[in-house]
């Protein structure tokens, strides 16, 4: 097997490690041991393709972070088909919902902030971290241009409410409740309602 390929193998082998390591024990469990050993792998393998712990969860977080961005991706080509509601609702559930990895990208983060710098250069563009709120935005002013939403929206600002507002159920630990789908329904009809087009027997 070339060599490139053998190295891409181990590193997803290890990467799919430590996001059930983290899904077990938390970010707290997350060591070179624990990670190697619930891959079946030597204990030093990690240090094959990394130099240390946080360069491999540095580059395992930006793994994640690409796959977030690609979930919502083509949420704009999306406007004019079903709910706007439905739509956002898909959308956001794919990000922070029961097997997605905003949730995996927020737990080591919080607990590990000196890894920003390195998720930054693992990434080489930071505006990954903007290619979300960007996707929702772009989607809303779609919805807007087919008048499904009112022009005065900001999108913008609506995709940040709505990331900001899912997040905090995140954050606090809501996110594995059964009643989480219908929180996330709830805020979003919330926020939409606001954007709702005037119909025009009541425009002034």
């Amino acid at each position: 097997m070339p060599r490139g390929i053998a190295i891409h193998a181990a590193r997803d082998q290890l990467f799919d490690a430590a996001e059930r390591v983290l899904a077990r024990e938390g970010p707290v469990g997350l060591t070179s041991r624990a990670v190697t050993e619930e891959a079946g792998v030597a204990k030093g393998l990690i240090y094959r393709y990394f130099t240390d712990l946080d360069e491999f969860l540095a580059e395992f977080t930006a793994t994640r972070v690409r796959t977030a961005v690609a979930s919502v991706s083509s949420l704009p080509g999306q406007a004019g088909r079903g709910t706007v509601a439905g739509n956002l609702s898909e959308a956001l559930l794919a990000l922070f919902g029961p097997g997605s990895h905003v949730p995996v990208i927020t737990g080591i983060v919080t607990s590990r902030p000196s890894l920003i710098p390195r998720l930054h250069q693992a990434l080489e563009d930071t505006s990954a971290f903007s290619a979300i709120e960007g996707s929702l935005a772009a989607y809303i002013e779609a919805e807007q241009r087919l008048g499904r939403l009112a022009p005065s929206a900001t999108p913008a600002t609506e995709a940040a409410i709505l990331l900001g507002a899912v997040h905090h159920l995140v954050f606090t630990g809501q996110s594995a409740a059964p009643a989480f789908p219908v929180r996330v329904q709830e805020i979003v009809t919330a926020v939409i309602g606001g954007m709702a087009p005037v119909p025009a027997g009541h425009r002034r």
